[in-house]
């Protein structure tokens, strides 16, 4: 049956996703992650972690971002291999993937889509990111997930500003990625509206569903 994660004492999701680290070469294998989305660029934004045993880890929400603005549509959110997890961001003007380590939970998010020293790509109204050559990096987001561990580690991610196509990068154990994605799904055509969610597997299958 189905049990209740949050307590009703004193707070309350708003919206929520959900997911679960289940790589057992993960230090922190067994951790629930919900990204929680209060409103349009705000401070509430943000992801909590619990332990396996479902008690919460951080008292309030982790909200940081290396880049210092609030997350804007921050939804679904996919763990890697190695635990770390990543939260894509579908608003305009804070459009990207971020990073966070739970062994360092408090130092908050990274901007993965960055150049190699992490400074920032250029970011178009649309939320449309470019490297220096002007190539299209990735863009606002509603989704992402991350397959494989190490060298093999692979991040695929629905770029509404990409021609609403999923796109796959291999990443391996890149800190940051500035370059074109490695492939291009390009289911664009068949979907109705911008706002979708992918899941692969290790055989590179993806699966796309939509609001």
């Amino acid at each position: 049956e189905f049990n209740r994660l949050n307590s009703d004492t004193g707070w309350t999701f708003t919206r929520a996703s959900v997911a679960v680290d289940n790589s057992p070469e993960s230090n922190h294998f067994g951790n629930i992650y919900v990204d929680d989305r209060v409103g349009t660029a705000v401070a509430g934004n943000g992801v909590y972690i619990y332990n396996p045993d479902w008690s919460r880890v951080n008292s309030s929400v982790i909200n940081k971002r290396n880049d210092g603005v609030n997350f804007r549509n921050n939804f679904r959110l996919s763990v890697g291999g190695d635990g770390k997890v990543y939260v894509p961001d579908y608003g305009d003007p804070t459009s990207g993937v971020f990073v966070l380590d739970p062994a360092n939970y408090s130092a908050g998010f990274n901007q993965f889509f960055a150049n190699a020293d992490g400074s920032a790509l250029s970011r178009a109204s649309s939320g449309l990111l470019t490297n220096s050559a002007g190539e299209s990096v990735a863009s606002s987001s509603p989704s992402v997930w991350v397959q494989g561990i190490g060298a093999d580690t692979k991040m695929y991610v629905h770029n509404e500003d990409m021609g609403l196509h999923v796109h796959r990068y291999d990443i391996g154990e890149n800190t940051y990625w500035n370059q074109q994605p490695s492939f291009t799904y390009s289911v664009g055509s068949l979907l109705a509206s911008t706002n979708a969610n992918v899941v692969a597997d290790d055989e590179g299958n993806i699966w796309v569903g939509q609001n």
